[in-house]
């Protein structure tokens, strides 16, 4: 038997195209000769190969259809025709309405804070204002003490009426 004619009895015998008695000869002949086994192996190796291609290229056909689908005019991205603006932070708002305002609030503040700095640093009339706070801090208390008199006056008729 030449090599064409091997080869095409081993495609029919990897297609199962043989008849019994075929298949039967060609059995014990594959299981004397390793070389015919060998051809075997390579032979469905490179057949799976080749399906593996084509599979492949089925594949890579259908993407291809895909993308060109896909950038057709029924795909295509289209702006909406109205614009649609954030909305606006009430802070945002009020900053714009009031912003001179704003401003000169900081400014006052600022250097209010460091006409105290100024003054707590110097020591300017130390004494006075610390006497005016000793005398006011006095006061305090005493208004406390005469309001937790009241509270509790209040308290106790409240519980002799109960």
């Amino acid at each position: 038997m030449n090599k064409r004619e091997t080869e095409e009895l081993i495609e029919r015998y990897c297609m199962g195209q043989l008849t019994p008695e075929e298949l039967r000869i060609f059995e014990e002949w594959r299981e004397s000769d390793a070389d015919l086994s060998q051809a075997i192996d390579d032979h469905r190796l490179i057949t799976d190969a080749f399906l593996v291609y084509a599979e492949r290229s089925s594949i890579k056909k259908k993407l291809a259809k895909i993308h060109d689908d896909m950038e057709s005019e029924q795909y295509r991205f289209q702006a909406p025709m109205k614009v649609v603006t954030p909305p606006v932070s009430k802070v945002k708002i009020l900053w714009r309405k009031h912003k001179l305002v704003a401003i000169a609030a900081m400014v006052s503040v600022v250097a209010i804070s460091a006409s105290v700095i100024t003054f707590s640093v110097s020591g300017v009339s130390g004494n006075k204002q610390q006497s005016a706070y000793q005398e006011l801090r006095r006061e305090v208390e005493r208004i406390k003490r005469s309001q937790k008199a009241l509270i509790k006056d209040i308290n106790e008729k409240q519980e002799m009426l109960s």
